[in-house]
């Protein structure tokens, strides 16, 4: 599920946007009033998708996008003279009145684009601290002279014991150290 936050600088603007969100199966995270309660409500998130007017009551929507965290999208609902001012810019644009599959299918498209993102992040190899690339290259070491190794074939014998055991990389060369 993607985060929705919506900001509008009347209130009950917000509360129709979310209402029509809601009747199209989109759960909404919040609805803020100004810039800076959206950048609140965000350091509890990683990530999701901001629905804002042209104007806040403390800062414009570029204002805002400048503001986000990389990992936030903004789609902006005004009126269609304001679509010019957005050519080019990392925001997506949604004239008002809009129908509602229209907001729909963007929200969609956007949400598809995030959890992409998320994927990404989460199958990106953690980076090991230096501790640990010094445990595993003393366990990698300690093969190659006993077994006569070469380093690759020793990092490999240590990746199919970890799988087959079950146990992390980390607690692998730890007990390939001890029993060596």
């Amino acid at each position: 599920m993607v985060n929705v936050i919506i900001v509008f600088p009347k209130i009950e603007d917000g509360q129709k946007i979310r209402g029509v969100l809601t009747r199209l199966g989109i759960d909404v995270h919040t609805v803020c009033q100004s810039g800076n309660q959206v950048l609140q409500t965000l350091e509890d998130l990683d990530d999701g998708i901001i629905i804002s007017a042209y104007r806040l009551s403390d800062m414009t929507c570029s204002n805002l996008k400048e503001s986000l965290p990389t990992d936030f999208s903004l789609l902006v609902l005004a009126s269609n003279s304001h679509s010019q001012e957005f050519f080019g810019e990392d925001i997506l644009f949604l004239p008002m009145p809009f129908k509602a599959g229209e907001l729909r299918d963007t929200i969609g498209d956007m949400s598809s684009i995030i959890l992409r993102r998320r994927k990404k992040r989460r199958e990106k190899p953690r980076e090991r601290s230096a501790e640990d690339k010094a445990v595993i290259l003393q366990a990698k070491e300690m093969l190659m002279r006993k077994n006569s190794y070469s380093e690759e074939d020793a990092h490999r014998y240590i990746q199919k014991v970890s799988m087959d055991s079950g146990r992390s990389l980390m607690e692998t060369c730890q007990m390939l150290i001890s029993m060596l």
